[in-house]
């Protein structure tokens, strides 16, 4: 139970923090006996008990943390267990609840006034106690409410007690009155009340728990909603005789002990570190504590490195286009954005691989959410910050590679969300299929790179077949030659993230700018395709003075390059040279035949004559080719920018 102990061993590092809330955030470390719920109506009372107004709530200030008991904070299905102070409105109101054979209509509001009363007699009882438990007593709690709320969907579930059931909590209007979702005195106050009576009404014997090694009361049942939502996902599910049967050699209940409070203890510290320093991919979500003090920093570098930089991250469940090359003009940026945040990121990284903490074990777990009442524990592993350290800093030196924006160099490294929607996703947004299959592999990435391993070659292979195709990457109206450019953007985004894999899996083998020295054959093809590519795009602006405005001969080959470079090739360099290089000045001309020759003379006639598929590090000769034709092109367009500027002050002088 390595996890268990890890989460309880956070708890009681935090635990005098337990029930304080920060100023700007609204959750904590959950407290003994108290839970967290999203209210819908928030009503007003004063300290007598007197109806003052209601309100419907929306957004994170629904959050609402309260007390419950044992039996409240696990009950599910038509199981009656009030929660003392805020509930639903079928346990508030008389005669509201729907009738059946074993529940009669004031079973749940008989239960809240039980529990809620009992809490509210004690002479100590917190005001707010006392007042609701008056309130509820009149039973006038509907009349009011429709008397005050406006809300057509609340209105409609307060006539309908068969239907979803509306979460009320309440506050007292009084200036110097804390609000009792927030009140740690509240919190406290039902401890001293519910603990004593949970030990003096427990019959069974006491029992070793497998975590504290301590003789505890036990607990057969573990609170829902670990995550930041409405979910009411647990980890530990009750046995139900089929698809969560324990079969092991132990019956039912020798499989675990495990005491109340410490699965709360658990219970609570998962919950608080979710909150506080996950990240989430879909229904997946990605959890770094350091051991003991849950240090945040393993977790934010590894958030960045999977979805980018904080600035410029886009979560999979946004409205904006999951794609790094979408151009936001807020932003004023007209260039690729692709590169522009892959740039970020490696900037980013150097900063916080400064923050990890040194020689100290880091916990990392993985949960997936699979439906809104089960969460699973998907991966879950334990590592020391300096080897994290060093398998991140292995990503960032191999992964990188050299790029030119605007003609200055800059190190690319795209994240991992970029890679894996480059790779799998096909529109503006991940099919839910989709995600299911990036989830899966964000998992297999992370754990590869946490433990220094090669990238999945799945993913790498998925790379490989879809930017074979340049329509892989099409937008709409790809006629247009400014959708066109988005699809090529796309597309060479695709083949940045390929070559980031292939050179980590090669451990930086490929370098990180062009390599004129290498002879390997693929490398060698990739570069012989860039140079038509660039051939065909000079050639076509030095004759129409416009881009080109449909895809070269080069990618529309592609796929068939991959497969028979050399047939491919056979067919398309002579038409390339015919049609467009000699649109070019002789020194161009004199370069590109010197280049091609060149590598030709590399690969060998015997190599040629083999016409041998080509691997995943044609796609790094091809890039390496592009950026250094880019590299050169910014040269070019600076000297010519200091030609004019320098004749334009002779002509001024003059």
């Amino acid at each position: 139970m390595s996890i268990q102990t890890e989460l309880v061993k956070v708890f009681d590092a935090f635990a005098s923090e337990a029930g304080n809330f920060e100023e700007s955030e609204n959750y904590t470390l959950l407290p003994f006996y108290c839970t967290e719920i999203q209210a819908d109506i928030q009503i007003t009372l004063s300290k007598e008990g007197r109806f003052l107004g209601s309100e419907v709530l929306t957004g994170e200030g629904r959050a609402t943390v309260l007390p419950t008991t044992i039996q409240s904070a696990t009950r599910s299905g038509s199981a009656i267990w009030a929660y003392p102070l805020h509930e639903k409105v079928s346990y508030l109101a008389p005669g509201f609840s729907r009738q059946t054979a074993t529940h009669g209509e004031n079973d749940r509001y008989d239960a809240y006034l039980a529990e809620n009363g009992a809490w509210a007699n004690e002479p100590e009882a917190p005001v707010i106690v006392k007042a609701v438990n008056k309130y509820i007593e009149k039973g006038t709690i509907i009349a009011d409410l429709k008397s005050t709320l406006t809300d057509e969907k609340q209105l409609r579930q307060l006539d309908n007690p068969n239907g979803a059931q509306s979460f009320v909590r309440f506050m007292i209007d009084e200036p110097d009155m804390p609000l009792p979702w927030r009140d740690k005195a509240l919190f406290d106050a039902w401890q001293r009340h519910y603990v004593p009576r949970l030990h003096s009404q427990s019959t069974q014997a006491k029992v070793l728990d497998y975590i504290s090694g301590e003789m505890v009361i036990e607990t057969k049942s573990v609170e829902s909603g670990i995550f930041p939502s409405e979910s009411k996902a647990k980890l530990i599910v009750a046995n139900d005789d089929q698809g969560y049967t324990y079969r092991g050699r132990f019956s039912n209940n020798e499989f675990y002990h495990i005491g109340i409070e410490t699965a709360q203890k658990m219970n609570h510290a998962l919950r608080w570190l979710i909150r506080r320093q996950s990240f989430h991919v879909g229904k997946r979500y990605f959890l770094l504590w350091e051991s003991s003090d849950a240090d945040p920093a393993a977790g934010s570098i590894v958030q960045t490195i999977a979805k980018g930089p904080i600035e410029q991250r886009v979560d999979n469940d946004s409205a904006k286009e999951h794609n790094p090359t979408v151009i936001d003009a807020k932003q004023g940026l007209s260039a690729d954005m692709g590169l522009y945040h892959a740039n970020d990121l490696y900037r980013q990284l150097e900063g916080l691989r400064a923050k990890l903490p040194n020689n100290r074990p880091i916990n990392i777990l993985v949960l997936d959410a699979i439906n809104p009442g089960r969460a699973a524990i998907v991966y879950y592993d334990f590592l020391q910050s300096e080897d994290l350290q060093t398998n991140i800093q292995k990503w960032q030196k191999w992964a990188t590679r050299t790029v030119y924006f605007n003609g200055e160099p800059q190190q690319s490294l795209p994240s991992f969300w970029w890679i894996l929607s480059s790779a799998y996703q096909r529109g503006p947004k991940p099919t839910e299929k989709e995600s299911r299959i990036i989830d899966a592999a964000l998992t297999k990435m992370i754990s590869a790179l946490l433990h220094g391993r090669s990238m999945p070659i799945e993913v790498i292979n998925q790379l490989r077949r879809k930017v074979g195709n340049l329509a892989s990457y099409a937008r709409k109206g790809s006629e247009n030659k400014s959708a066109l450019e988005l699809t090529k953007r796309a597309w060479y985004n695709a083949v940045k993230n390929l070559n980031a894999l292939t050179n980590y899996n090669n451990k930086g083998g490929c370098g990180m700018t062009l390599n004129t020295e290498s002879t390997n054959t693929d490398y060698l093809f990739g570069r012989l395709l860039a140079i038509l590519d660039n051939i065909e795009e000079r050639g076509y602006f030095a004759r129409h003075q416009e881009p080109i405005g449909h895809p070269t001969t080069a990618m529309r080959s592609i796929s068939n390059f991959v497969i028979k470079p050399t047939t491919t090739w056979h067919r398309m360099f002579p038409h390339v040279i015919q049609a467009y290089l000699y649109n070019l000045d002789g020194n161009a001309q004199d370069k590109y035949w010197n280049e091609i020759n060149s590598i030709l003379a590399n690969i060998g006639e015997s190599t040629m004559s083999l016409d041998k598929s080509l691997g995943p590090v044609m796609w790094v000769g091809f890039a390496d080719e592009k950026e250094e034709s880019n590299r050169l092109k910014a040269i070019a367009v600076a000297a010519k920018a200091r030609k004019g500027s320098k004749n334009t002050e002779e002509t001024n002088h003059e």
